[in-house]
């Protein structure tokens, strides 16, 4: 970490950054959590992250003139963080949470400061920087594949049960490179070399998604690349295949609907609309067989218990962590990852879904300007999809908020400072073209 921003004050910032990355992506998942603790207050990679980056931003700020010029999204970045402040104090004197645990909870948003640091940079050094994390996410996925040929455990991370496919049995490896989902679209609509390596590093990427054998996630990737082929297209061939595809998923969105209205998720979901939460009612051992009805259930148990304080509603239950004594007080929730030792749901994390983390401990008005950010940034690669990186965004972005209801991708860490990197360089490359068109004219 002190190598990184000694380089960083030395101007060699591309490499300070990439050291940055290996932080936040724990140690490219290469390294075990244990040999990051040094026995120093920290012990995730994440951390050494946090640190680097709040350094390098009050280096930053006090040596760069102008630092802090307005932005959209830098204003939007400050109205979370104000929101943050307020909920250090709710939790601190309402809640009753300790120092230790609020910092705990909120340090990751350091991250978002990123974007001021990604945006000091020349557009042929961010384009530099995001060539070799995609060099380095290809050189993982090859590693992740690996692992699937000798049954062996390469990167770290989750590794899940077995799925049969035939006569063969295969080990789930849910471990995938934490900048995959970036990487794979990149391969397709921006990818950095040309000949067999982009051939081979397209391929390493994508098989790396279907390997996963997560059934929601490659149906969404299939359908974020057929949008992004379609938004190539002209507008009458966009038009026309619009028409065409209204005219297929009519019939089996009826089909579909007609049977979810009869469904007992539709009618808990009526009584969650209208308020009667005690209305609704979840039975475990049915949700253990539609994993979705328990992503339902996990969320519903949740907004349930906000929906019994006003206060609650808008901040959450506060700044607290799983292994506060704090959490053991406050809920009792049946729904969630159980334990091995205890036996009891996991109140607060969950790995399946975006959402039900968010509320709970940041409320509706927490979790609405958190999503804020996100929101804006659909706009703004809405409006830049014609730019190569735009487009990238722009599909990145609608593949995480369709993952977001089977994984908790939103608020990963890792995902702050890729969108950042992906504002910033969309930014750069936009003036980029604009200074060549100057250039090329006679």
């Amino acid at each position: 970490m002190l190598l990184a921003f000694f380089l960083y004050i030395k101007g060699k910032k591309i490499s300070s950054l990439l050291i940055f990355f290996f932080f936040v992506s724990l140690g490219f998942q290469l390294i075990p959590e244990e040999a990051m603790n040094l026995g120093i207050g920290f012990s995730k990679g994440t951390d050494y992250a946090v640190i680097l980056i709040l350094a390098c931003f009050i280096y930053d700020l006090f040596t760069i003139k102008n630092y802090l010029k307005p932005d959209p999204l830098l204003w939007i970045l400050i109205s979370f963080f104000a929101f943050l402040a307020i909920s250090v104090i709710y939790s601190k004197f309402y809640v009753g949470a300790s120092w230790n645990e609020i910092i705990r909870t909120i340090r990751q948003f350091v991250l978002f400061l990123s974007f001021l640091i990604f945006r000091q940079l020349k557009y042929d050094e961010i384009e530099r920087l995001m060539k070799y994390l995609f060099t380095i996410t290809t050189f993982l996925s090859f590693i992740y594949l690996c692992q699937s040929v000798f049954s062996e455990k390469l990167l770290q991370g989750f590794v899940g049960g077995k799925m049969q496919i035939g006569e063969f049995k295969l080990i789930r490896y849910y471990n995938q490179p934490l900048m995959l989902h970036l990487f794979a679209i990149m391969a397709v609509f921006k990818n950095p070399f040309k000949g067999s390596p982009k051939f081979i590093s397209s391929f390493l990427l994508i098989a790396s998604i279907f390997m996963g054998f997560h059934r929601s996630l490659t149906g969404f990737f299939i359908l974020i690349l057929i949008i992004g082929f379609v938004l190539g297209l002209s507008r009458v061939r966009q038009v026309r295949i619009f028409v065409v595809s209204l005219a297929i998923l009519l019939p089996t969105i009826a089909v579909v609907g007609n049977n979810f209205v009869k469904s007992s998720i539709y009618k808990d979901l009526q009584s969650v609309w209208v308020g009667n939460f005690a209305d609704t009612d979840f039975d475990l051992d049915d949700l253990a067989g539609s994993t979705f009805a328990f992503r339902i259930g996990h969320l519903f148990e949740r907004m349930k218990f906000l929906s019994e304080s006003p206060v609650r509603k808008a901040f959450g239950a506060g700044l607290i962590t799983e292994d506060s004594k704090l959490t053991d007080g406050m809920f009792d929730f049946a729904i969630g990852i159980h334990e091995e030792l205890t036996g009891r749901a996991v109140q607060l994390e969950s790995p399946d879904i975006s959402y039900s983390p968010l509320i709970i401990r940041y409320g509706y008005l927490g979790g609405l300007i958190f999503l804020n950010i996100y929101f804006y940034l659909l706009y703004f690669f809405y409006k830049k999809r014609h730019i190569d990186y735009g487009l990238v965004g722009l599909l990145l972005l609608i593949l995480s908020f369709l993952v977001s209801f089977f994984s908790d991708n939103l608020l990963q860490p890792i995902n702050y400072a890729l969108f950042m990197l992906l504002y910033a360089i969309t930014q750069k490359r936009e003036e980029y073209l604009q200074e060549q068109e100057i250039i090329s004219k006679p």
